[in-house]
């Protein structure tokens, strides 16, 4: 993993201001694109930062996040590169919300609940119009309230005027259907 580049200061200190004095850990960090969970006393963070070919795809990436409803971007740009500032999301996936399901280890009725989340926060993005593409069970995030929200890298697009083709039945009902039911 590599070191927070200083050309990208400006987004240090905007996750500074949101969550105060800041302890940085590298989440990932390939192909031009790095995250880093920012904690703070005052809240939790995530920084992107895209670099080289990279730097449109994470541009697109805050121009789409701030344009969904709940979400907090603030964005910029340094020589060579994309950063973008945002909460970090708090919570386990429907990945590891279906995990005892998968191991035989009961909690059918929490597996359940999960699914029902992602499916109605799926459900909620293509109301409002937006489609997406390589939906995976990690990309669901289940906070405390109850409420499920989808965290990047799901392609997203939109919102479109009419559903494109294929997109209608995104697949996510049937593929957490299937994994509930077993």
């Amino acid at each position: 993993m590599g070191e927070f580049t200083p050309e990208a200061a400006e987004a240090l200190k905007t996750a500074a201001a949101i969550c105060g004095p800041l302890e940085l850990e590298e989440i990932s960090n390939r192909r031009g694109s790095a995250v880093w969970k920012a904690t703070g006393p005052r809240r939790v963070a995530s920084i992107k930062l895209g670099t080289g070919e990279a730097a449109e795809v994470t541009a697109r990436e805050a121009s789409v996040l701030d344009q969904l409803p709940g979400y907090t971007v603030t964005a910029g740009r340094f020589d060579g590169g994309v950063w973008f500032v945002t909460p970090w999301l708090v919570g386990p996936s429907t990945w590891q919300a279906l995990r005892p399901l998968r191991k035989g280890e009961g909690g059918r009725d929490e597996a359940l609940a999960a699914a029902v989340g992602l499916c109605r926060a799926v459900a909620d993005l293509h109301a409002e119009g937006w489609v997406h593409g390589d939906l995976q069970p990690q990309h669901g995030i289940h906070g405390g309230d109850g409420t499920v929200r989808l965290r990047r890298p799901i392609p997203l697009f939109g919102p479109p005027k009419t559903p494109l083709p294929g997109e209608a039945g995104s697949g996510v009902s049937v593929h957490v259907a299937t994994t509930v039911s077993r």
